[in-house]
C-alpha cells in the first residue's frame, strides 16, 4: 500500500509521523523506501504498524545483543529501543541507537538471501588433513521469517540496484548494468562522525543473483570529505571479479 509523506532525506522530525495533506507531497510504498532510502516513508510506517517489543522481538532474532557464532572473535550487534514516539521511529529508519559490524551486515543479508533463515556464519569450508578431508558441516540455522517475507524484502532491495541508491554503483552513465543480465538486490547506507575528524561511512550489504543467491556481500568503507570510494561501487567491483 502507498503512503503518503513529505521530507525525510536526512532526518526524521515528528511531523513526519502523522498524515498531513497540504505538506505530504508524495506518495509510494515501502519498497520504494527502501530502494531510496525514504527516511520519512519508513518513520511513518514504523510509527503507524511497530511497537518496542516487536520491533525488539525481531532485532533479537536477526542476532543483536548476541555474539555470533564464529570461530574467530566478533564483537555483538548493539541496539537501544527509546519509548518516545519519535526516537523510536528514528531508530526503525536507522538513524541512531544501533550499531553492526560488517559481518554482522552479511548475517543479515544472508537471512534474506536464505529465504528467511539465521546461518552462523564459517570461516572454512573443510579442514584438508594428510590422508583426508574434513568438512565443515553448516548447522540446521533458525528460522527467523517466514520464506515469503524474506522473498518480499529480497524483491524490494533489488530496487536499490535497480533505481534506488544504488543504481550508479551498477550502471554505467548510459544506465547500462556492468553486470551484464545478473540480477543484484542490496541495500545501502551512510552515516557521518566529526570526532576526532571528519568521516563518512558507506554501507552496503547485498546478495546475487538475487533470484537464487550465491553470494552474500557487505562493505563498510570510510571516507574523508574528499570521496574516493563509495561502498555500492566497491560491492559491485567484488562481484564481477566473481562472475
Amino acid at each position: 500500500e502507498k503512503v503518503c509523506y513529505h521530507g525525510g532525506l536526512r532526518s526524521v522530525d515528528a511531523s513526519n509521523l502523522v498524515d498531513n495533506a497540504r505538506a505530504d507531497s508524495a506518495c509510494n510504498d515501502l519498497g520504494f523506501a527502501i530502494a531510496k532510502s525514504q527516511n520519512a516513508l519508513i518513520a511513518k510506517l514504523a510509527h503507524k504498524h511497530l511497537d518496542k517489543k516487536k520491533l525488539g522481538q525481531m532485532a533479537k532474532a536477526f542476532g543483536f545483543d548476541s555474539r555470533p557464532a564464529f570461530a574467530l572473535d566478533a564483537e555483538a550487534s548493539r541496539l537501544q529501543i527509546p519509548d518516545d514516539p519519535l526516537e523510536f521511529a528514528r531508530v526503525a529508519a536507522g538513524f541512531w541507537s544501533s550499531e553492526i559490524s560488517a559481518l554482522s551486515g552479511a548475517s543479515l543479508a544472508n537471512v534474506i538471501a536464505s529465504g528467511g533463515m539465521m546461518m552462523p556464519p564459517r570461516i572454512v569450508a573443510e579442514i584438508r588433513e594428510k590422508d583426508r578431508v574434513v568438512p565443515v558441516v553448516a548447522s540446521a540455522g533458525d528460522r527467523v521469517m517466514s520464506k515469503d517475507a524474506a522473498k518480499s524484502v529480497g524483491s524490494m532491495m533489488q530496487g536499490t540496484i535497480d533505481y534506488g541508491t544504488g543504481f550508479k554503483g551498477f550502471h554505467d552513465k548510459r544506465g547500462q548494468p556492468f553486470l551484464g543480465a545478473m540480477k543484484v538486490a542490496g541495500k545501502t547506507g551512510s552515516l557521518s562522525r566529526d570526532t576526532p575528524t571528519y568521516l563518512a561511512y558507506s554501507w552496503f550489504v547485498g546478495m546475487a543473483p538475487a533470484e537464487e543467491p550465491e553470494i552474500v556481500i557487505s562493505v563498510l568503507l570510510g571516507n574523508s570529505p574528499l570521496w574516493y570510494l563509495k561502498s555500492h561501487t566497491a560491492a559491485r567491483l567484488v562481484l564481477d571479479s566473481l562472475y
